[in-house]
């Protein structure tokens, strides 16, 4: 924890706290978690891909890039999945979790 002053135009100037996750790591973003089902194709808004989706017999992410190339990556945990569906930026997430660690084929 540490103290920052905040100064804003027309106001007193003082002093707040900043409290950081490592802090108190009990802090959690409170995000709702998936049902683990089948989930179609979905858009996504992402400067890199286009829709993903999800299929839990056969824990398949399919993956279509706005560049209109298709994959599909098989034997993926369904974690892998809720973290990619709630990711910031997908195309991050994609490249760091999903891309040449899992099985894929090309599908378009």
């Amino acid at each position: 924890m540490y103290r920052k002053k905040l100064l804003r135009k027309g106001y007193k100037e003082r002093e707040i706290e900043i409290v950081t996750r490592k802090e108190y790591p009990e802090i959690e973003t409170k995000v709702r978690r998936l049902k683990k089902q089948d989930y179609p194709l979905t858009p996504v808004s992402s400067s890199f891909i286009s829709e993903i989706g999800y299929e839990t017999t056969g824990r398949i992410i399919t993956i279509m890039m706005l560049a209109g190339k298709g994959y599909e990556y098989s034997n993926v945990p369904f974690k892998i999945w809720e973290g990619f569906y709630y990711a910031h930026s997908k195309g991050t997430y994609y490249n760091y979790y999903i891309k040449g660690k899992y099985d894929s084929r090309r599908i378009i």
